[in-house]
């Protein structure tokens, strides 16, 4: 088997239903190559996704100013209806109805299972791709009121246990983004002391 491409990378996150968005900052790419990769390699937009006409995005109105008083935020909106953020900014302002405080420590009273499993998408031959927070090279899982490495996670969800030393991904598993826990390694496993990668 070759060496995976970047190319590769942005195929596999969009047959995983990654966004743009997602896309754009994990792999720092840009839109015109994700899009010529989509075109490339024949793969579609997943369902909700392809552009609407004017008639549609105006159906949805009554639903996000329905959402909207309910207290949903603009990302909620989006994520639910797929109505851009900008369509939704100018329907409350429009409406005059402001955006609910936002809770910046929702992500932290989640489980780390559960922010593990949010952001961690199945792609082919067993990797998982990590879609969510990082900070530098270090993917991250902003749970139980604290910061958790990804692959740490991922290692003692797999192997049962906490990894000893540090953890590198295999030599055969090509995406840098992988967080599968069969496709890291610890130190005892390398039979390293030192935390070397072998």
């Amino acid at each position: 088997m070759g060496a995976v491409t970047r190319d590769d990378q942005i195929a596999a996150l969009l047959e995983a239903g990654a966004t743009q968005a997602t896309i754009m900052e994990q792999l720092q790419v840009g839109n015109s190559v994700i899009r010529r990769v989509r075109v490339e390699r024949c793969i579609p937009l997943p369902p909700g996704r392809a552009k609407r006409s004017r008639a549609e995005l105006e159906a949805l109105e009554p639903r996000a100013i329905a959402m909207m008083l309910a207290g949903a935020g603009s990302r909620e909106i989006y994520q639910e209806l797929r109505l851009s953020l900008n369509a939704i900014a100018q329907l409350r302002r429009e409406l005059n109805i402001p955006a609910p405080r936002r809770d910046v420590w929702a992500e932290f009273r989640r489980t780390v299972d559960d922010a593990f499993e949010r952001y961690a998408v199945p792609a082919e031959d067993g990797h998982l791709l990590w879609t969510g927070p990082r900070s530098g090279r270090s993917l991250d899982v902003l749970a139980s009121g604290g910061r958790h490495n990804a692959r740490h996670v991922s290692f003692r969800r797999h192997y049962g246990r906490e990894p000893i030393g540090r953890v590198f991904r295999r030599r055969s598993c090509p995406l840098p983004d992988c967080v599968a826990g069969a496709h890291h390694t610890d130190a005892l496993m390398r039979g390293t002391t030192t935390g070397s990668r072998t």
